[in-house]
């Protein structure tokens, strides 16, 4: 998606940048299209907690990983300074 990003990026960043953008940037709305159509179409009304692959529902492998959670609710509270009894 085009984005003013790059405005800091060091200049060699920027032009390659706007040359990958010319080609194969997309605009806001296109970029959007997907989104959209997953908050309005009655086609994925029941795939809620699901990922979203091409327009297809798959399970998250993480899904069912206790300790993998926890570990990332702590890591979160620790990257946010806050407590984890929240």
């Amino acid at each position: 998606m085009k984005t003013n990003l790059n405005r800091t990026a060091p200049t060699p960043v920027r032009l390659v940048a706007g040359v990958i953008n010319r080609f194969a940037g997309a605009t806001p709305e296109r970029a959007s299209e997907g989104l959209v159509q997953l908050a309005i179409s009655v086609q994925f009304a029941d795939d809620n907690g699901q990922l979203m692959h091409r327009g297809e529902a798959m399970t998250a492998p993480f899904i069912g990983d206790r300790e993998l959670q926890d570990s990332l609710w702590k890591a979160s509270c620790s990257l946010a300074r806050v407590q984890e009894t929240i």
